[in-house]
């Protein structure tokens, strides 16, 4: 019998949730720096296939033979296709660049499954509807990230710093306008 989420465990479930599209996002920005783009294009669809292996892993999901040789199948086809294409053709500080942005989109799949995975429970109370989950979730991801990036890029001063501080009040403020209208 499953337990029902406490408000501790809501509170706690929207923070990891806010963390888990934070680390999504800077993974993924990061990862397009580093890889191609058809490298991104392989890992996307393996995104159902994580949220798939982290449901069975919470005991929420029961997988067939099948589901579990499809799951082997599409991992090992997008490590042939993206691993596969590092043959010597490149230098290996390129090589070794390529393939620290495919981990990277590697974390990035895995986040994006975790959302897919940890807004179920969220969704189930009567009161969480997606959009307010969506508002609650991106407004701790967007403090999460001016938290990370603000400083660094302050730290550069000069215009870029003050054009920021206005994008971030702008932002703010739309976000707040949006949210609660």
């Amino acid at each position: 019998m499953k337990r029902a989420l406490t408000d501790r465990d809501t509170a706690l479930a929207l923070g990891g949730l806010g963390l888990n599209f934070t680390v999504k996002s800077l993974a993924s920005m990061h990862a397009l720096g580093m890889t191609s783009a058809l490298n991104a294009a392989v890992y996307i669809p393996l995104i159902p296939v994580c949220a798939a292996i982290e449901s069975r892993l919470l005991g929420w999901e029961r997988l067939s033979r099948r589901q579990y040789a499809g799951i082997a199948l599409s991992i090992a086809g997008a490590l042939i296709v993206t691993v596969g294409q590092y043959d010597g053709a490149q230098s290996s500080a390129s090589a070794g660049r390529a393939l620290l942005g495919n981990a990277l989109l590697l974390v990035w799949m895995v986040t994006a499954a975790n959302a897919i995975v940890l807004q179920r429970p969220l969704l189930r109370r009567p009161w969480f509807s997606s959009l307010t989950l969506s508002a609650l979730v991106l407004g701790i991801a967007a403090l999460l990230l001016a938290l990370v990036t603000v400083p660094w890029i302050t730290a550069a001063g000069g215009a870029g710093a003050l054009a920021l501080r206005s994008s971030l009040a702008r932002g703010a403020a739309c976000y707040c306008v949006a949210y609660y209208v």
